[in-house]
Formats: structure tokens, sequence, C-alpha cells
């Protein structure tokens, strides 16, 4: 009896330690779990360019008064900067000629009022330069009414922009301009370049750019770009 009772001890023993064994040999297996952080960076658009009729200071709206010469004749509107939204621009920069050689010039600034050094890359007219200026005969009592004469006059109808003293200039009569001389502006308003738009009424080679009655002349508007990269 007493030697049944020792060799179930013995057993109760072996069966422990077999268990154990088994334990450790799961225990060998590993599992990685991994991190990856990651995060980004979408910092506020703080580059910001404006339009002023001084340079000095930079309002939210103000009249520019165009420059006339030619003769006593020509009229020029009363253009308007407005600095609202996120497109500054100038607009009502019009013309009333009577005859070739009259001119309106317009003189006003584009302000760095933001964070970063902007660099003017481009001066664009319109959508294409094809399509940048449009003639049509006036509504009216005396309308134009020759459309030979009315391309005439439009040919001869032209609009030059130039931007800064060494100067980025584009016009009707050329394409459009890729600025590739440095046209910086330091940040936060410390630094502004002067802009001319000028519309001029010049006499064709052949003498034959008038019309018999009034015509409307449209274009579309013109895009100065900046940018915090500087043109290669």
């Amino acid at each position: 009896m007493e030697k049944d009772r020792t060799y179930r001890v013995v057993a109760l023993v072996a069966l422990i330690v077999a268990v154990v064994g088994v334990s450790l040999g799961f225990a060998a297996f590993s599992r990685s779990l991994s991190i990856e952080p990651s995060g980004e960076v979408n910092p506020e658009n703080t580059l910001k360019v404006e339009f002023s009729s001084t340079g000095a200071a930079v309002p939210t709206t103000e009249s520019v008064t165009g420059t006339t010469a030619g003769s006593e004749a020509v009229q020029a509107g009363s253009a308007t900067i407005t600095n609202t939204g996120n497109s500054p621009k100038i607009s009502g920069l019009t013309a009333t000629f009577t005859k070739p050689g009259e001119s309106v010039t317009y003189e006003f600034y584009a302000v760095n009022t933001g964070k970063f050094d902007a660099y003017l890359t481009g001066i664009k007219l319109g959508t294409t330069l094809e399509t940048f200026k449009k003639c049509t005969a006036k509504s009216g009592s005396n309308p134009a009414s020759d459309a030979t004469d009315l391309d005439k006059v439009c040919g001869s109808i032209h609009v030059t922009v130039e931007v800064g003293e060494d100067v980025a200039k584009v016009s009707t009569k050329d394409a459009d301009k890729v600025v590739d001389s440095e046209h910086k502006l330091t940040k936060a308003g410390t630094n502004w370049e002067k802009v001319v738009v000028k519309l001029e009424y010049t006499a064709n080679e052949t003498g034959d750019d008038y019309a018999d009655g009034d015509v409307t002349v449209t274009f579309q508007p013109i895009t100065l770009t900046y940018s915090t990269v500087k043109p290669a």
C-alpha cells in the first residue's frame, strides 16, 4: 500500500515537469509592434502683395487718377484700388480717345505686406494674347459701321505694363512676359515697386487708323504673379 502511494507522488511530479516544459516552448515565440509617427506642416499662406497709390501705405480702397497726353480732348477715368479678399486689384483704368497720338497713363505701386519676400515671376495679358483685346462698334447714335475700319482702329490701341525700375515690360505688341530679372519685394512692407499701365492710340504706318464712328475696346485682366521662389 505504501509503495502504491509513493508511485502516485512521483507520477504527479513528473506531470508538473512536463507542463512546465511545454510552457517554456510557447514562450520562445515573439511579436514586434511598430509605432510609426508622422506629421504635416501646412503653413498659412502669408505671402501678401497689395496695391497702393503711394507705396507708403496700403488702403482697403483708393482712387488713382490717370494722366492724359496727346491732346486736350483725351479723357481718363478714375481707377479704384481694392485690397479686400485674396485677389487685390485695380479696376476702372479707362481712356476715351479722339485720334491717334493720344494716351492715358496710370501709376501705382505693388507693396509687400506679408511675412515672406516676394518675387515677380510673370506678367500675363488675359487668358491669351490673341484674345486679350476686343473691339466692337459702340452702341448709340454714332456707331462705327465698317468692319475693316474697326479692325484698323483696334490694331492701333495698345496697353503697356511696366513694373519696377529695371523694367519688366509687356504690351499688346509683345508676348506675355516671363520675368527673368530680380524683382524682389522684401517682407513686411519694407519695399515696393512702381507699376505703370499705359493705354495709347498709336498711328499705323498707312495712316488709315480712323473709324467712321465710335468704337469700344475691352481688355481681359492683366495679372502680375508674385512668388516666394526666386526665378531661376
